[in-house]
């Protein structure tokens, strides 16, 4: 099924690049879009779908509909959901293609974890022997701790009275 060389110039009249090639006979399409195709591309973005399925909705190459939408800089609009922020109670706003948000900001999601402690899942948590009075205390994370605080840090290192203060 070879194309021949002229009628492969007249079906890409306005391409960039014709290939000799046999198997790569590739025209880079300039003005070869319809209006109609990038009309139907804009209206399936901003309905949420992919790249992936907007290209096998219309026939076209993956990297085709990418290079028009960075382009054109689609913009895809917020819609809002029924969810809610735990911290604040604001109606959270989701943008179609991104991950969906627990809480409406950086400071909701930090208040609300730092006054919700017992339902973070630390999963680095083990149990250790305070070096110094021998007490069981639990250490969170990577590093090594030898003591169950300042206090004991302060009798085993200084021999002081664990206020901070050397003997």
């Amino acid at each position: 099924n070879d194309i021949p060389g002229d009628v492969l110039k007249k079906i890409c009249s306005n391409a960039m690049f014709i290939s000799s090639n046999y198997h790569n006979k590739i025209c880079w399409e300039k003005d070869i879009m319809t209006e109609n195709e990038k009309h139907r591309i804009n209206e399936l973005r901003l309905n949420g779908y992919g790249y992936k399925k907007i290209a096998k909705e219309l026939g076209l190459s993956v990297n085709t509909v990418k290079s028009y939408l960075a382009r054109v800089k689609v913009e895809e609009p917020a819609v809002e959901v029924k969810d809610i922020c735990p911290n604040c109670g604001n109606k959270l706003i989701y943008i179609p293609g991104h991950k969906k948000k627990r809480f409406c900001s950086d400071k909701c999601r930090m208040s609300w974890w730092n006054s919700h402690l017992d339902k973070v899942n630390r999963l680095a948590n083990r149990i250790v022997v305070c070096a110094q009075c021998r007490q069981e205390f639990t250490a969170y994370g990577k590093r090594e701790r030898k003591y169950c605080s300042r206090k004991c840090y302060f009798k085993a290192r200084f021999g002081g009275s664990g206020n901070g203060s050397v003997k």
